[in-house]
């Protein structure tokens, strides 16, 4: 019959190599992208299967499946660009404020030192959910019960704190 929806494990038989095709192309292309690609994809078809009963239009399944694909792809490309950035602009920080400082600590070590030495809490919470968790600003402003505008303020106050921080390190490092 034209109404009824195919069986959920034949569109994935139909349709997996596809949409594993797209999602590697999205992420680059290069040999290290393939296992990405793989989990990625396999998350569109846990979103596909979820939201399966609500899925109106028969007729253009492949275009529903490579919707979700690409909105999937760019969110996770999203949350590894604010990792990254925050792994790399820490490096550079560290870097910067002494080679002495970077031999003596760790990486990690010394983050954890500028988030302790911070003077708000929350900073350091904001700064980690932010950038490390890759959380959306939405989603930290909803954990933190606070509206979307406060959250941007807060952030904005947080990378000002940690890069006084840092500072005041550099500085009592060259008085010492």
């Amino acid at each position: 019959m034209a109404g009824e929806k195919p069986d959920f494990e034949a569109i994935c038989g139909e349709y997996r190599d596809s949409i594993a095709r797209y999602v590697f192309h999205i992420l680059g292309g290069r040999p290290q992208d393939y296992q990405d690609a793989e989990d990625i994809t396999s998350e569109v078809f846990m979103k596909a299967w979820m939201a399966y009963d609500s899925v109106v239009d028969n007729s253009n399944i492949r275009g529903w499946l490579h919707r979700i694909a690409r909105n999937l792809t760019i969110d996770v490309m999203r949350k590894w660009k604010r990792s990254r950035f925050l792994n790399v602009s820490l490096d550079v920080y560290i870097t910067e404020a002494s080679p002495g400082m970077e031999e003596e600590y760790e990486k990690k070590e010394f983050v954890a030192m500028i988030f302790k030495r911070m003077s708000n809490y929350r900073h350091e919470t904001v700064l980690r959910c932010h950038y490390a968790e890759g959380d959306l600003p939405e989603e930290i402003a909803d954990k933190l019960g606070i509206k979307l505008s406060a959250f941007k303020m807060l952030l904005s106050r947080a990378r000002s704190d940690f890069r006084a921080t840092l500072a005041l390190l550099r500085s009592e490092e060259q008085d010492t």
